[in-house]
Parts: C-alpha cells; structure tokens; sequence
C-alpha cells in the first residue's frame, strides 16, 4: 500500500500528465496491433482478390482461344460445299477418292488460314477420314488407333477438347513435352433434317492456345495448371510441380478463393475457376504462402518503428497538453466552488482560442441562463398563483351563483298561480322545467356539458319565463344538427339569454326577439346572442368587460358577464374573448368563438370530425 501512494499526487496536471501518456501508449499499442494484424489479413486478402481477377483473366484469354475454334467450327459447318460433299452418295472409287480429296483441299484452307490450327480432318460416321493421305499407312494406323476419338464417338456429346496428343503424328508412348496437339471433336450436323453425317476434327497447337498467358502465369504464380475434369493436367507452368495424387485431391475441388492448402509441409493459397466456354476445363493458380506474408511483414516492420517514434512524441505532448488543459479548469473549480457559497463569480477570461475556450464561455453562458433561470422560475410561480387565484374566484362565483333564493321565489309565486286558476298538467311542466335548471345550476365538478343541454337549460329557462311574462318575447334557434355533439362550459348561455331578457327585451315594454345562432368559423364554432332590445350604450359595454359596474341579475343565477369573459379566456386562452355588439333603440349581439370540443378535447374543424 506504502509503493501505491507514490503514484497517487496531488495535482492534477501531474495525475493528467501520467494518466494521459499512460492512455496514449495503450492506445497506440493497440492501434499498432490491430492495424497489423488488420493489414496483414487485409494484404493477404487483397492479394487473393488480385490473384482471383488474374485467374479471371486467364481464363477469359483461354475461353476466347476456345470461343476463336469453336467460331471456325460454326464457319466449317455453314459451309455449303463442304454439306454437299459430305451428304453425297459415290457410285465408283473414283468419285469417292475426289470426293475425299475435295473435303480435304476445303478443311486445309481453313487450316491454313489460322495459325492456331495444325490440321482440320473430316470423318464418316463409320470413322472413315475423308483425307486420300490418311487412307495409307502407316497414317491409316494412327487414325484408326486414336483412342480420344473413340472415347468421344462413345460419350455421345457433341463437342469436346481432348487431353494433349502427339496427334497426327504416331501415337505410341511419348513424353508430356511432345504432346503438342490438342482436338477438338464435334458432331457434323444435316442442315436440311438435322441429322448426324460426321465428324470434324480440329487440332489445336497447344502452344498457341496458352502463348499469350504463359509470360503472365509464370509471373504472377509460383505454380499454374489447367486440369479437366477428371483431374488431368492439360498445361502447366511454373516452378511447382504437385503429383498427380495432389492435383486430383486438391485441384478438384469446386472454386477455391483464398484457400490455403498443406502440400508437403508447405502453405499454399490456391485459386481456381472453371471457363465458361468450356466448363470441363479449370485454371488453377498455386501461390507460396510465405512469398504472400513477405510483405505484410514488411508492413510490421515499419509499423513498429512508426510506433516507437509515436510514443515518444506522444508523452511529450501530454505533458504540454495536461498544462493547457488543466489552466483553465482549474479557473472553473474556483469559480464554481464561489458559487457553491451563494456568491455569483466574476466571468472568466478565456486565454485560449481552442475547445477551451468554448469550456469556459459555456461556464460564463451557463451563470448568465442559471441567473435568467432563477428569475423565470420566480416569475412563472407569481403568474400561476395569480391564475389559481382567479381560477378559484370563478369557481367560487359558480358555486355562489347555483342558486337565486330570490329567483325561487318567484318561480314558486308562478307555480301557485297557475296551480289555482289552471290546474295539476302546467304546474307538473314547470316543475320539470325548474329542475332542469336547478341541476345544470348545482351541478359541482363538471365544467363542461353539450351543446345540447345547454339549449335544454335555456329551454327550461324560456318556458319558465313565458309562463311568468306571457307573450312579451320570443325565442328562436338557429343551429345546425352537427353542432349539438360538441362541449361547451356549463352556464356560458344561459346568463347571456337572461340578460338579453331583462336588459334588452323587457325594458322596451313590448314584445321582443331573441335569436340563438350557432354557426361554423376559423376558430370552431361562432355562438351568438341576439336580441331586438333596448341596446347598450358603448360606455357601458367597456365599463361590463372590464368588470366596471358589471350586470346585476335578479334571475337564475348572477354570473355576470364579465365573469362569462374571463372563464373563455381561462379555458379557451387570451384568442376567446367574449364580444359585445350594441345600437341603442335597435339592439344586442352578445358573440364568442370556442374550438370544437369533444369529451374536453380539441378535435379541429368540423370537417375533420
């Protein structure tokens, strides 16, 4: 424990120093290792990603070699003399000795034409070579002893290229070098019925099929073979030679990319693909493992030395940079150990023109939005008390306002006049009416009710008030179905008819009429109160909003109408205000806007509804 606290200092732009060279050193050392082990796999893959792109190109040269006598084959077969001569029937030896010269001077002008090519030879189905030279010995013996042609005749394909032969020279056991001849059999069709008459053979020179490859397989590859697919080695070049054991255990295996294969103690990557003209035939590209990593070990090499030298700059520049980091925080702690006493600390000055000094104007920016924040906080609760003050003013002026003991008493006084001079069914009427009033005016808890009992309420209303002033007013309704769905504040109406009654119609001492009107608007529904009373006087209209003087109800309730304007704005906000449109002698418009509500819930416009 003694040896631990050697390292534990006591400032921090030494504990910074030491941790920050610490971490560097790590992480370069990591980096370093894992960029070499990366680049070593990724220069052995690239190298097989080359290697695979040659092995493409040499098989394309090749099928393009293979594509050129397969061209010369379809040439030869659209031959119109040739097809006559071959289809033609002899009557005499003579006519079939120059008939088979005929054949033989058309295919030797191909032959000729076309260096890649030793000889073309024509044959009949029975394996009769139409070539007067061939019909003699000792050439009759190589061509009737040519056992590739034989094993074509019984594969019953149409086409194929045969291992390389010393043919049409003698056929006895040769060494792999004087097999210099590769033929490519095919079937000899009757344009007319389709039908097999012969064969073509075409000899290739073996040389010429892979010359312009042979310079670039050498160089690119330590070893290089084009197998069949029975395993057999076509061509090869390059140092390495595999046995034949090896070729077919190996080589034969499907597409091969970048694989590596023990052979003999040694690592090879091996490549391979097949050609597309000819896909019984594969191009197989053997690669040293040890020649590929030569260069990703150089690449160690210089990473190792890169490193050392980037350790030793990196200590020195951790010591620089824990001093000119530690400066200005340790500015800051003094600052913010001030500001834990409850002192604002003077602004720092920022000596740097680096992400330091964004540190520490984002200290000074952050004192500034801390102060602001304090301020904002002791404003917004001032302001939300003054709204719960007045949102329990309006609530205590409901409550206050459930019920008139006055209006009671009138309403009764009319029930027992026309209880003595009418009789039991209007007494029953009124009485409903009353009630409909006496629960939308007592009912606590609820702030929001339909536009539909809303209009209830006023109707009950209305009916009370007829039986009480007979026929000095009207009442009409000027709303649309759709609207009766949406909420509306409870009692938002109904003080606003009554005063339509008592201010406007009444005092003009003969009948009058009072239009309720709903309609659509920008906002959500537009409801107007409109009656052809007395009117209002423009300084009594401000002296009523502005809660001056406000109207003194002797009816249902004594919600006044200033209390009407501050509860839409409460609800609705400062954008729903309560209007008040007035001609003396002429009459009243009370209008206001509310949004569509559907259980308390805005819902947009009436068309999205």
């Amino acid at each position: 424990m003694k040896g631990l606290k050697i390292f534990r200092f006591k400032h921090i732009r030494v504990r910074l120093a030491i941790m920050l060279s610490i971490f560097v050193v790590l992480v370069v050392l990591l980096v370093t290792l894992g960029t070499s082990y990366i680049s070593s796999r990724e220069i052995i893959k690239q190298t097989g990603d080359v290697s695979e792109q040659k092995i493409r190109i040499i098989t394309r040269d090749i099928d393009e070699k293979i594509s050129a006598v397969m061209n010369q084959f379809a040439i030869i077969r659209d031959h119109d003399e040739l097809q006559r001569l071959m289809i033609q029937n002899d009557s005499t030896p003579e006519e079939a000795y120059e008939r088979k010269r005929q054949i033989s001077s058309i295919l030797r002008q191909y032959a000729y034409s076309d260096i890649t090519i030793n000889s073309i030879f024509a044959f009949s189905l029975d394996k009769e070579i139409y070539d007067p030279l061939y019909l003699i010995p000792p050439y009759s013996e190589i061509v009737s002893k040519y056992q590739a042609f034989d094993e074509f005749i019984e594969s019953g394909e149409f086409s194929r290229l045969s291992e390389p032969t010393t043919f049409p020279n003698k056929l006895e056991e040769a060494e792999e070098n004087s097999k210099t001849t590769i033929t490519y059999f095919s079937e000899y069709i009757n344009h007319e019925d389709y039908t097999k008459i012969g064969y073509i053979l075409i000899n290739i020179k073996k040389e010429h099929l892979f010359i312009d490859i042979k310079t670039f397989l050498k160089r690119e590859f330590d070893g290089t073979y084009v197998i069949n697919e029975k395993g057999n080695v076509i061509y090869q070049t390059g140092d390495l030679i595999f046995t034949d054991e090896i070729i077919r255990t190996v080589f034969q295996e499907p597409n091969r990319k970048n694989d590596i294969e023990r052979i003999d103690g040694e690592k090879y990557l091996i490549y391979s693909e097949n050609l597309r003209n000819y896909p019984d035939w594969r191009v197989v590209g053997v690669m040293s493992y040890d020649r590929v990593r030569k260069n990703a070990i150089a690449l160690l090499k210089i990473s190792y030395f890169v490193t050392g030298v980037g350790i030793v700059l990196a200590l020195l520049m951790s010591l620089f940079l824990s001093k000119k980091i530690t400066d200005p925080v340790l500015e800051i702690n003094v600052a913010m150990e001030q500001f834990q006493k409850g002192e604002w600390p003077n602004k720092l000055e920022a000596t740097t023109n680096d992400e330091l000094k964004s540190l520490v104007q984002g200290f000074n920016n952050m004192m500034d939005k801390f102060k602001d924040l304090i301020q904002q906080v002791y404003y917004e609760q001032r302001e939300k008390k003054k709204v719960e003050v007045k949102t329990l003013q309006l609530k205590l002026d409901l409550l206050q306002s459930q019920i008139n003991p006055h209006f009671v008493h009138n309403t009764l006084n009319a029930m027992q006049y026309l209880a003595l001079k009418r009789g039991a069914y209007d007494i029953r009427e009124m009485i409903q009416s009353f009630n409909i009033l006496l629960r939308a005016s007592m009912s606590v808890g609820k702030d929001y009710i339909t536009i539909k009992e809303e209009l209830d309420c006023i109707k009950s209303y209305i009916k009370i008030q007829g039986y009480r002033y007979g026929n000095e007013f009207n009442v009409r309704y000027d709303v649309d179905e759709r609207f009766m769905q949406y909420k509306i504040p409870k009692l938002i109406l109904q003080p606003l008819v009554e005063n339509a009654l008592y201010h406007g119609i009444l005092p003009k001492e003969n009948e009058g009429t009072i239009v309720i009107k709903i309609i659509e608007s920008a906002k959500g529904i537009n409801i107007r109160i409109i009656d052809d009373g007395v009117g209002i006087s423009h300084e009594r209209i401000n002296k009523i909003l502005e809660h001056k003087g406000g109207s003194t109800m002797t009816g249902l309730n004594n919600i006044g109408i200033f209390n009407i304007n501050e509860r839409l704005k409460l609800y609705f906000g400062e954008g729903y205000q309560l209007g008040i449109s007035s001609n003396s002698g002429i009459g009243t418009c009370f209008y206001f806007d509310i949004p569509l509500m559907i259980d308390e819930t805005f819902v947009g416009g009436i068309n999205n509804v």
